[in-house]
């Protein structure tokens, strides 16, 4: 119960107290790497980076070779990864399955599937394609679209989510694999439309992700995504202490253009979701391949 209270209060960015309470624990357990992650992850949120360090390093002692704790030790030696670690994102999301869309959706007044499937009906408004939907999660976006003259394809790392996207029937089959394998994997000239919501923040470097939307997209497709935003003046892309990753608008815009997508529309949110009780700002991306 401390351990969960101690992970709750990192999450609420209450720095301070989950540092105590995972002292407390660590002291008690020396070898529980839980406790310890738990640990570092605090002591990054203060700016305790040499804490962090130790704590690491003393996983990778636990268990050398985890992508996990390479993760961070890097954070704390004040580097930034290109991407967040495989491993870490599917327990995060296999945790989070059973309260992610009350969490989301009410808590955190997250509508973007809800947009996203509005842009799809308008693209499509005869129902016919057919949609790859990456890191589909619960599937909101296939509830929100409901059933399409086509088949809807979901992807995503943790099983426990695509048994709650398998409960809306609307999916014709699931891969449990993360979005880049997907991605590399799909014939090219395969789907209508792609999705993916939310799921960037976790992917970080888009180098290989747009090229290869295009690559599988049909002439005329869409690959609507969405991304917390960078601001201008920050880095075209800059890992949050929140471990996810955000994204600046001009420079997805101008990767979007120079991999060849024939137009690109960015619309700016004041509010992608709240954080903390406060709106977090983010965009959603179309971008249209050419017909030919």
């Amino acid at each position: 119960l401390r351990s969960l209270l101690a992970a709750q209060l990192v999450a609420a960015k209450e720095g301070e107290e989950a540092l105590a309470l995972y002292d407390q624990l660590v002291q008690e357990q020396p070898w529980d790497t839980e406790t310890l992650a738990g640990r570092a992850q605090a002591a990054l949120l203060l700016g305790k980076n040499e804490q962090a360090r130790q704590d690491a390093e003393a996983l990778l002692r636990l268990e050398p070779g985890n992508a996990s704790h390479q993760h961070l030790l890097a954070l704390a030696r004040g580097e930034q990864p290109k991407t967040q670690p495989e491993e870490k994102v599917k327990a995060l999301f296999d945790r989070f399955a059973s309260t992610f869309d009350v969490t989301l959706w009410r808590n955190l007044e997250y509508r973007v599937p809800q947009q996203v499937a509005g842009i799809l009906l308008q693209a499509h408004p005869d129902r016919k394609f057919n949609l790859l939907d990456l890191g589909c999660g619960t599937g909101l976006v296939g509830a929100c679209l409901g059933r399409i003259d086509g088949f809807i394809i979901g992807v995503d790392l943790s099983e426990e989510m695509i048994r709650k996207a398998a409960l809306h029937n609307v999916y014709e089959r699931f891969h449990n694999v993360n979005v880049l394998d997907a991605l590399r994997e799909t014939p090219k000239d395969h789907y209508e439309a792609i999705t993916c919501c939310d799921v960037l923040v976790y992917v970080g470097d888009l180098s290989e992700v747009v090229p290869n939307a295009l690559r599988i997209l049909k002439p005329g497709g869409h690959f609507i995504f969405s991304c917390e935003a960078a601001t201008e003046d920050e880095e075209d892309m800059v890992l949050r202490p929140t471990s996810r990753f955000a994204h600046k608008a001009s420079a997805v815009q101008r990767l979007c253009e120079e991999t060849g997508f024939e137009s690109v529309e960015i619309e700016h949110l004041p509010q992608l979701r709240t954080e903390g009780g406060q709106p977090l700002p983010g965009f959603l991306v179309t971008a249209r391949k050419s017909q030919g």
